[in-house]
């Protein structure tokens, strides 16, 4: 088996969804150490569960990270459990688990108790034989199998957490095991996740009497509460004080229930924590209650044939929503007229909440309002929660508006789609400003459960309005057109302000699951041409149709484009763009580019099956490549005609995998960042700069890494267009051999390891310095040709003084083994010398301390260059140390000494003879005086 005593094994699936290969079959103990768990990979990018089939002992604490969803599953073993010897926290973090091994005690050291503390959800299928109880502090815990309830030991719901109960569970039972006085949290009623045969029904009574005043229903999936599909008045539910009280879990409830005034009346609240907003139905036209209404960070919608009373109160959040499904005394679906105007006269002026017109699922259309008039509301939003299906495109909306749209007294639209819903706005917008969605509500991005984005679509024509521009916060925005020829003509359908990315205002607790606003064009070849500002995190451009960007984008955010992995687009940006959060391409999805500066300032990044950027501009400028690559590969394309120079401005670290093509182009590395070609290629034929080269990459600023078998070819395949380094540094990895020519401008560096088998001088200002610092300070370079001229520097790195230990120390060697012409040139004379400066390096490999001299070892001779010819032409080829100039200021070690260079064979070494400190000096004199005065003092003692 494996322990996991402390820190994290991140382990992903096989081929075949299981992770035996990673963990073996053997038992899984968690003992202080935690599990992160990724997906297999497979071609088509399509990520799926893994199943664990191992055996799990828990000594307190069963911490899962799950970057995907976990199924732990029986296995072949004789026996299959989850055992607790201690009492236990299982955490889980990402996507969901599920548990069809029982869990158990240890007998011999229990009873023990299991506390969930959890962000994904923990789905139950096993018998539950551990006796000390169940604490749901955090998270959703479901006990989905026939009868697994626990046997003994009460269960407390925290305020953050979710216990529930699938339809093979019984529900008195449930109550009865329930702490209820204690129990804060949502009390849940669920389907089985795997189902698809609808919501099941729970139609036994639910007694909440003595329930603490917090304790709400809720479900994590769907579920139906009474006797559906009768409808009748026998009261099912009993709650705890004066109100039904609903809220938490995430999903559906529709509650068939029979809903009445006790002795005194009853209202109804449906309150959730951000993290699982619930929606709940009322279906039950008999429901007579009469107390006010509360909702917050959920969604309450009266189903076909319910009408809430007339003089009831709603009293909601900014996150709170509440729609009417459209059939019985509010069937108006496609007239606009009393049905409507009543149902908005039921909500105050200053409701800040959403108001909402919804169809059930069997419903055959949505809702269609002309002429809508919201002008008496400040900050209400009109809404919907639902659609009628999804087909897999949109266009079955809970909602359609139509003819002239009257703003809110503010003169700003605010539209937001709720839980996945869905609803078009065709019509003709007055106001001076659009709001979609809602800064501080998680539900308006979309609904969990069902993996559905909250959609708002704008396709009037809105030419001249919307002057204070758009704000949108959250969920989907489809753009259309009914002005022009889309492709031809820009949409108007955003009017004439800015489109305006607004941050979120509630915190995103799981890890990795934070999501993003996603901008999709609903017609093909849309051309949007407003400015964008990116002021949140992240704005996605998804869905499968091209649409072009045509205005300035600027904030602080990045672009993901192609979020989804079977659908791919091409994006067109055009404008003159200054945003600096980069841009991620993924799953085969690209970009054109047609202005220099389209890309903004920050990094490119490719994922997911990576992309392709096409840049149609004669001077693009790119802010680096992200470190953000799963190893997709990216193509990058100068398309356009004559000479075409790709600067990469490259801030931070960042790697690239993939290629970048043209015709006669350079690549032009600036910013102070290093840029890591691993397997990256550069194809094109270069620029001239005038001295015979032809130059396909010039390092300007930072680093340039050639590794992984990287390289630099013309359009034929050829290794013949040039590196200049004219101000930054160039390395290759080692083991490789490179073939291109380069050119060491002064302030240029030439890094790293590997061969060069073309001429290259280290001229007045040029710095050669082998190794590469974070991968070893030192380093070799073998070169077949190498110039040293006047003014040029070779940084000497030593971690390591021993003479037999070549890795402590940078060697080069210049060395041909196909030619004998080949050689070592200096053309330094003693007038204008090369320049040697020598860096102590320290143990971590930094510059810093050199420890390990020895005083007694006598001179240190260190290798500098190793050559088989050397050409001297100052010196008719006569050895001078003159034509070298020492620089000492970077060495730094125990003993200070005397330093020469010095012609040893086909060597030139750097001598060095250590000199103990005068201080040392003194004290050897003070021990040696001390020793002789002892000696001198026992003599004339004895005598």
């Amino acid at each position: 088996g494996l322990t996991l005593s402390e820190g994290w094994v991140s382990v992903s699936g096989d081929l075949s969804g299981t992770l035996e290969g990673a963990l073996g079959s053997g038992t899984l103990t968690f003992n202080g150490g935690s599990l992160e768990v990724w997906p297999g990979q497979y071609s088509m990018g399509y990520e799926d569960g893994v199943l664990l089939t191992n055996n799990i002992v828990s000594n307190g604490l069963i911490r899962i990270k799950a970057d995907t969803d976990i199924a732990i599953v029986e296995g072949d073993q004789p026996e299959n459990f989850i055992r607790l010897d201690a009492d236990t926290t299982l955490q889980v973090s990402g996507d969901s688990l599920s548990i069809e091994k029982e869990i158990i005690e240890n007998e011999g050291t229990g009873p023990h108790s299991l506390t969930i503390d959890s962000y994904g959800a923990i789905i139950h299928y096993g018998n539950s034989l551990w006796s000390g109880g169940t604490q749901v502090d955090k998270g959703v815990f479901i006990f989905a199998g026939e009868g697994n309830l626990p046997g003994m030991g009460n269960i407390v719901i925290g305020a953050d957490g979710y216990a529930g109960i699938g339809a093979d569970n019984d529900v008195t039972e449930f109550v009865s095991k329930i702490d209820l006085a204690n129990s804060t949290g949502t009390l849940g009623f669920d389907s089985d996740p795997e189902s698809e045969s609808g919501p099941d029904v729970f139609s036994d009574p639910i007694d909440l009497t003595g329930a603490n005043s917090s304790l709400r229903i809720g479900t994590a999936t769907q579920a139906i509460l009474g006797d559906y599909p009768i409808l009748n008045t026998t009261e099912q539910i009993t709650p705890a004080g004066s109100s039904y009280r609903f809220g938490g879990g995430g999903g559906s409830l529709f509650v068939a229930s029979f809903l009445t005034d006790g002795s005194n009346p009853r209202g109804l609240e449906v309150d959730s924590i951000d993290e699982t907003p619930l929606t709940v139905w009322l279906l039950n036209p008999n429901n007579n209650f009469t107390g006010d209404i509360y909702v917050n960070n959920s969604a309450l919608i009266y189903g076909p044939g319910v009408a809430p009373d007339a003089e009831v109160a709603f009293n909601l959040t900014s996150t709170g929503y509440v729609g009417i499904a459209g059939s019985g005394a509010y069937d108006d679906a496609g007239q606009n007229g009393a049905m409507v105007s009543d149902w908005l006269d039921q909500f105050a002026a200053n409701t800040p909440g959403i108001i909402g017109f919804d169809v059930f699922h069997d419903a055959g259309t949505g809702w269609v309002i002309n002429d809508l008039d919201t002008s008496r509301f400040s900050n209400a939003a009109i809404g919907s929660a639902t659609y009628v299906e999804s087909g897999g495109e949109f266009g079955a909306p809970g909602l359609t508006l139509t003819g002239t749209l009257t703003p809110n007294s503010d003169g700003s639209h605010r539209f937001v789609a709720y839980k996945g819903g869905a609803f078009i706005v065709e019509g003709t917008l007055t106001g001076d400003s659009l709001q979609i969605g809602r800064p501080d509500s998680i539900a308006t991005f979309g609904d969990r459960m069902g993996d559905d984005y909250s959609t708002v679509m704008i396709s009037g024509d809105n030419t001249g309005a919307l002057s204070d521009g758009t704000t949108f916060y959250s969920g989907r925005l489809m753009i259309g057109q009914s002005n022009g020829i889309a492709g031809d003509d820009p949409t108007s359908a955003l009017g004439i302000g800015a489109l305006t990315i607004a941050p979120t205002l509630f915190i995103e607790e799981n890890e990795g699951d934070a999501p993003s606003p996603q901008l999709v064009a609903a017609v093909d070849d849309l051309i949007l041409p407003n400015n964008i500002i990116i002021n949140s995190d992240e704005l996605g451009i998804s869905g499968e149709r091209d649409f072009t960007l045509a205005g300035d984008i600027s904030g602080s955010g990045r672009l993901y484009v192609g979020e989804n992995y079977d659908q791919s687009l091409e994006l067109t940006l055009s404008g003159n763009n200054t945003f600096s959060g980069g841009i991620y391409l993924a799953n085969n999805s690209s970009l054109a580019v047609t202005s220099n500066t389209g890309t903004g300032t920050g990094p490119l990044g490719f994922g997911h099956s990576g992309g392709s950027v096409y840049f149609e501009s004669n001077a693009p400028v790119i802010g680096g490549f992200s470190n953000e690559n799963d190893g997709s590969y990216g193509y990058i394309s100068l398309q356009a005609e004559g000479p075409t120079t790709l600067t990469v401005n490259q801030q931070e670290f960042g790697r690239f995998y993939g290629s970048i093509n043209a015709e006669d182009a350079t690549v032009i590395k600036t910013g102070a960042g290093t840029l890591r070609f691993d397997s990256g290629y550069i194809n094109t034929n270069g620029i001239a700069d005038g001295e015979g080269n032809n130059i396909g990459l010039d390092v300007q600023q930072g680093a340039v890494i050639f590794s992984n078998n990287s390289g630099l070819y013309d359009n034929s395949e050829n290794q013949t267009p040039a590196v200049r380094i004219s101000g930054g540094s160039f390395a290759v990895d080692g083991g490789t051999t490179f073939n291109n020519p380069v050119v060491v401008a002064g302030g240029g560096r030439l890094d790293g390891f590997g061969t060069y088998t073309q001429d290259v001088a280290i001229g007045d200002g040029a710095i050669l310095s082998p190794g590469l610092a974070g991968n070893g300070m030192t380093g070799s370079i073998q070169f077949h040709h190498l110039e040293l001229d006047a003014g040029g520097i070779y940084e000497f790195d030593i971690q390591s003084p021993d003479f037999g230990d070549y890795v402590g120390r940078d060697t080069i060697s210049v060395f041909n083994p196909n030619s004998s012409e080949q050689t070592l040139v200096i053309n330094a004379d003693s007038s204008h010398p090369f320049i040697i400066r020598v860096y102590s390096v320290d143990e971590a490999g930094e510059r810093g301390f050199l420890s390990g001299i020895d005083p007694d070892h006598g001179m240190y001779s260190w290798t500098l260059i190793s050559f088989d010819e050397l050409l001297i032409p100052s010196t008719s080829n006569m050895f001078d140390p003159s034509l070298f100039s020492l620089e000492l200021d970077g060495f730094s070690a125990d003993f200070t000494g005397d330093f020469n260079i010095a012609l040893d064979g086909q060597h030139i070494v750097l001598q060095f003879t250590p000199v103990p400190e005068p201080s040392t000096y003194a004290m050897m004199a003070i021990g040696l005086g001390i020793v002789a005065w002892s000696i001198r003092r026992r003599r004339r003692h004895k005598a």
